[in-house]
């Protein structure tokens, strides 16, 4: 009988324990709180978004159709930048949601199309190949974006697609590192394909090959110095 209440002793210590950091880790966002909302964004999913609420948003862009001059498109990278921020005196709205990818954007044109832009800047696709899309596929929903954006008057400028960093995000991210390149160089290709201006994002926001840790708080989103780059990067073309 003692040995029954030592173990159910133990039992109960261990789900104190477990409730105690359960609070902590949603609170303080205790290790590994980053790791795992980074690995969500991977496959699709972004904190406080479900499927649902990513159409939801994408549904609220097409009702509250603002206008603006420049246009930026993509997932949550694009997403998290406040880019009327970033460019104060430019006329410019976010059409970015997280866990987005290239064929949902495909969907989601509307939204996208209503702002009346002159110039769309889009970078997407670590979503789609983390859900196991293949760069090919994903260049044949890429170039149909590029087409409709195109055949709507804008000037479209390709974003390369951002590496990972395989040091904070493991194999989650070194197994897609090939990829993130063979789906680059067939963006870069699609630019020359349509005469339009490819911008390689990676050639100063990397380090041996990923993504470097001065940019990123997670391994795959970017920091305040990161948007830094960025903006640099594209300002050239914002004005």
């Amino acid at each position: 009988m003692r040995m029954v209440f030592y173990y159910l002793g133990i039992i109960v210590l261990v789900l104190i324990c477990g409730f105690n950091w359960g609070i902590q880790y949603n609170k303080n966002q205790s290790f590994p709180f980053h790791l795992v909302q980074s690995i969500k964004s991977y496959f699709g999913t972004k904190p406080g978004f479900t499927d649902r609420g990513l159409e939801a948003k994408a549904q609220i862009f097409v009702s509250f159709n603002r206008k603006a001059n420049i246009v930026m498109i993509g997932d949550s990278l694009t997403d998290i930048a406040e880019w009327s921020e970033i460019f104060p005196d430019a006329s410019i709205v976010n059409r970015g949601i997280g866990g987005d990818t290239a064929n949902g954007i495909l969907s989601r044109m509307d939204g996208i199309l209503s702002v009346g832009a002159k110039k769309a800047f889009i970078m997407v696709g670590i979503n789609d190949l983390l859900k196991g899309v293949s760069p090919s596929d994903i260049l044949e929903d890429y170039s149909k974006i590029v087409k409709i954006l195109i055949e709507h008057g804008h000037q479209v400028y390709i974003q390369s697609t951002l590496f990972c960093n395989g040091t904070l995000l493991s194999v989650v991210c070194t197994k897609n590192l090939n990829k993130i390149n063979v789906l680059n160089s067939g963006l870069d290709q699609l630019a020359k394909q349509h005469g339009l201006t490819y911008i390689n994002l990676n050639s100063d926001l990397s380090f041996n090959g990923q993504l470097n840790e001065l940019y990123t708080y997670d391994g795959l989103h970017l920091n305040a110095s990161g948007y830094e780059v960025w903006k640099t990067k594209i300002e050239q073309y914002i004005n």
